[in-house]
């Protein structure tokens, strides 16, 4: 008799203890003090999403792309050293935002020959982003431009390539006195 009813407790449609084998479930109770068995997967399934609910939220609003773009506080400075020409920059350390710059990466050093149109001549690679010590000035050395009268700016340069504008330019003439 003992056998016959712990089989048809085992066997009754809606025991939990039937549905879910021993070894995937766990025990829980409710209000009441019952106890029920929770399987392992639908414990492991709300810990999941849960989770992700903590997880998923933005943590800033989302900012247009001309709003990132870095910016180059100042202007360039331009000057002769033998047939060489040395241009001066700060560096970028806030977007268009306003915002403190993180990713910086290049700059681009721009060249218009006799007001002709700015064509990229360098770029100058930011290595110390992770330092606590960041440079704070930039120099490019433009060897042997040739004679004549030159313009210089610099744009910086994301992580993600984007581009920032570029500096006022600053004008110089080679192979006669500085403008």
């Amino acid at each position: 008799m003992r056998s016959t009813l712990l089989r048809s407790a085992v066997a009754a449609p809606g025991n939990l203890a039937a549905d879910t084998p021993p070894t995937a479930s766990r025990t829980a109770t409710d209000r009441t003090g019952a106890r029920a068995r929770i399987p392992t997967t639908t414990l492991v399934l709300a810990l999941a999403l849960s989770l992700a609910a903590v997880a998923c939220g933005l943590r800033t609003a989302p900012r247009p792309a001309e709003d990132t773009a870095p910016v180059i506080d100042g202007s360039v400075e331009t000057t002769i050293k033998g047939p060489a020409v040395i241009v001066r920059w700060a560096r970028a350390e806030r977007s268009a935002d306003g915002r403190k710059l993180y990713d910086l990466a290049a700059f681009v050093v721009e060249r218009s020959r006799d007001d002709g149109a700015f064509e990229p001549v360098a770029t100058i690679d930011v290595v110390d982003q992770e330092k606590i010590r960041r440079r704070r000035k930039f120099e490019y050395r433009d060897e042997n431009p040739g004679a004549g009268a030159f313009a210089y700016r610099v744009r910086a340069v994301c992580a993600d390539g984007q581009e920032g504008p570029p500096t006022p330019a600053a004008s110089v003439v080679v192979g006669g006195a500085a403008q």
